[in-house]
């Protein structure tokens, strides 16, 4: 656990440091007052992630967090657990922002920032959100899909191409949205054809 004076920061200044990768941990982690920051995803032959932080069969509680500058395929990708994030920011990322695939996730109070690709995508998972905020998401602000059941509550999505996407089977309910400057506002579509 970090403090709000002094967190707790993994860095590369360079942006080639592959990462942290947490894998069945039998456990549940917990992340207070941690900032990630200029991260890549670990990539060695015949082993490559897509996550610069990843929980595979971990579940974590993240909270007063921050994922910046990294330049993975996601900042943070959670696989096959269960993810509870408040407080915490997606900053300047070079692709997706936080991608989870059969998961759980709760997410309270959190904001996305300029994010290049996703800011929030999950596949195959259930998902809550609460006071979530997208402000520039080059692709989607919130996205669900691969029968993915998602519930959203008061969120914000500002700049992004699809402010709200529910794929493949998916069901998302979506109470008090703001979408403001997307090319496109709530989207039902079929991305993958099986």
């Amino acid at each position: 656990f970090g403090e709000q004076e002094s967190p707790i920061i993994i860095r590369s200044s360079d942006q080639t440091a592959q990462g942290l990768t947490v894998l069945q941990a039998g456990g549940m982690s917990e992340l207070d007052y941690v900032r990630f920051d200029g991260l890549s995803n670990p990539d060695r032959p015949g082993w490559k992630l897509t996550g610069a932080v990843t929980f595979y069969e971990s579940p974590v509680k993240i909270t007063r967090s921050v994922f910046q500058n990294n330049v993975s395929e996601d900042s943070l990708n959670t696989v096959r657990c269960s993810l509870h994030m408040a407080d915490s920011v997606f900053r300047a990322t070079k692709r997706d922002a936080f991608d989870a695939d059969f998961c759980d996730v709760v997410m309270i109070d959190t904001q996305f920032i300029d994010i290049g690709n996703d800011g929030f995508d999950v596949s195959g998972s259930t998902a809550r959100l609460e006071n979530v905020t997208v402000n520039v998401a080059k692709d989607k602000g919130l996205s669900i899909g691969e029968h993915s059941r998602g519930t959203a509550r008061n969120v914000t999505v500002r700049g992004a191409r699809i402010g709200l996407a529910s794929k493949d089977l998916s069901e998302f309910q979506v109470d008090g949205a703001r979408l403001e400057d997307c090319a496109y506002g709530p989207t039902v579509l079929q991305k993958k054809p099986e």
